[in-house]
């Protein structure tokens, strides 16, 4: 009876624990026909219901990752890639924002940049974005991040109302077009009100830093780093230094 009584709980055990492993797979086929579902709306004659696709696949984020990669490979229409490679956007940035180290930290603020990919062509409009996060266990006030300075090659612009302030370098490339820009020492603008805004501790908020501007960068290898004007304009109460962000390498082809 005993014998019995195992051999019926390990049955019992394998058809639950069969039942387990089926759901994973069934909840994965209804996921791929979801998605698949939405991608077929991107090309939907109704405006809305493309872009109401659009926004549940960024939303979806990662998961979807592969099967908007395989639509943006060989798309149906123009729409289709347009939206498809809006939606790859979101969710790379999504990846490596995950995976990227940000800068040292200072004043209890990191401010951690990334972007979409390594690679763009040339005259493309690039953006990357760039996060602030207080990593300190107390409240800090900062002003957040509305414009920013640019220091690029062949140009310099300054308002001295920025928050931050986007150095790129050339690293190598047709140099001949390249004005190479010394660094300019920023002081403190007492004429410019200052409105700090409570960011907690563990909270963060990301912004586009338009790498582009009117003109586009030629081709060659950069680095590019976001100053955060947290000391020398006062965007970070008390504040000791200027926070400033990773490195990040790219290439304009």
């Amino acid at each position: 009876m005993k014998h019995m009584t195992l051999l019926l709980a390990l049955l019992l055990a394998c058809i639950s624990s069969a039942r387990a492993e089926d759901a994973p797979a069934v909840d994965k086929e209804a996921f791929n026909k979801r998605v698949a579902a939405l991608l077929g709306e991107l090309d939907d004659a109704d405006f809305e219901k493309r872009e109401a696709a659009t926004q549940a696949l960024i939303k979806i984020g990662e998961p979807a990752h592969e099967a908007v990669k395989k639509t943006l490979a060989d798309p149906p229409s123009m729409e289709v890639k347009e939206r498809a490679a809006r939606v790859e956007r979101q969710i790379s940035l999504e990846v490596r924002e995950k995976t990227t180290k940000g800068g040292e930290p200072a004043g209890g603020l990191q401010a951690t940049l990334f972007s979409s990919g390594d690679t763009f062509r040339a005259g493309e409009k690039i953006v990357f974005k760039v996060q602030l996060k207080n990593v300190s266990e107390t409240t800090r006030e900062d002003m957040p991040i509305e414009t920013f300075d640019r220091e690029v090659p062949g140009e310099f612009s300054s308002t001295n109302l920025s928050q931050a302030r986007i150095i790129i370098r050339q690293t190598s490339g047709d140099r001949k077009r390249i004005t190479n820009i010394a660094s300019t020492s920023m002081q403190i603008n007492r004429g410019i009100q200052v409105i700090h805004t409570e960011i907690k501790a563990g909270e963060r908020a990301a912004v586009d830093v338009p790498i582009t501007n009117e003109k586009p960068l030629p081709i060659g290898d950069y680095e590019v780093t976001v100053v955060y004007h947290a000391r020398t304009r006062g965007m970070l109460k008390e504040a000791t230094e200027d926070v400033k962000s990773n490195t990040v390498k790219f290439k304009v082809e």
